[in-house]
């Protein structure tokens, strides 16, 4: 891999995630809502010589996300702060969109527009083929996908397929939140058949502490429902066979009312 991937949660259940190109050393903190605490991780990464940060990568305006901006270009005053252009991110130096692309060291990294959860909202793609990293923000999670705030069904079902036809099956997928118990709480709830193991194996890694990040494109397209509404079992589920915009709609829906 050309990249390693520090994942640093912050608040209840959010991530920070640091991105080290190996081969300079260059680091990009990514989506760090949280500001000192996350400072003081990236400068021991620093100290023992493991990283060099010159980027912050922001996914869209939510401060959750986006708190943390100011007290990292204050304490690394020549930081890079990249996040969408369609949005107000606090500390922006260079904003991006659909088709941008940039480097952090010698990995090349694109942009994704996945409006939806904000109408301006970003993924940031690393690397390619099988050695492809997504960061999503709040568009992908392991079992789920962002509340549609500004956007909709049709918004969310095409992010989908986005990720499902441009992107290899090996893609590691970053999210922004450990939120994997209780969307497959909720998915095990809908379809025990399809879901049920999935739900037992989340419970247990969680009761042991650990995380539930990264996950694969893969990964999801096996039990994530809302990456399967194209398929007629998935639209059986929620009585809207025929329609995958309607489906992710009822999703959604059901979710949020869960």
């Amino acid at each position: 891999m050309p990249v390693t991937v520090e994942v640093i949660p912050m608040f209840s259940d959010n991530y920070a995630y640091v991105v080290i190109d190996k081969e300079s050393k260059q680091a990009a903190v990514v989506d760090p809502g949280e500001g000192q605490p996350v400072i003081t991780r990236v400068k021991g990464m620093e100290a023992q010589g493991l990283c060099r940060l010159t980027q912050l990568w922001c996914t869209h305006k939510h401060s959750d996300h986006a708190g943390g901006n100011e007290a990292f270009k204050a304490a690394f005053p020549s930081l890079l702060v990249i996040g969408t252009q369609h949005e107000p991110i606090p500390a922006l130096t260079q904003g991006v969109t659909e088709g941008s692309s940039f480097t952090l060291g010698s990995t090349h990294v694109r942009v994704f527009s996945v409006p939806c959860h904000t109408a301006g909202h970003v993924a940031f793609v690393v690397g390619s083929g099988e050695e492809t990293h997504l960061f999503p923000g709040d568009t992908l999670f392991v079992g789920g996908c962002g509340r549609f705030f500004e956007g909709t069904g049709e918004n969310m079902l095409k992010n989908m397929d986005r990720f499902e036809q441009e992107l290899n099956p090996q893609t590691l997928v970053y999210p922004a939140h450990e939120y994997t118990e209780s969307n497959y709480k909720f998915l095990a709830n809908l379809d025990p058949e399809g879901c049920g193991a999935a739900y037992e194996e989340v419970k247990e890694k969680r009761r042991q502490g650990l995380y539930t990040v990264p996950t694969t494109i893969e990964k999801e397209l096996s039990t994530n429902l809302f990456m399967k509404c194209r398929e007629a079992r998935v639209q059986a589920l929620v009585g809207t066979s025929g329609d995958p915009e309607a489906t992710m709609n009822a999703l959604r829906q059901r979710k949020n009312n869960f």
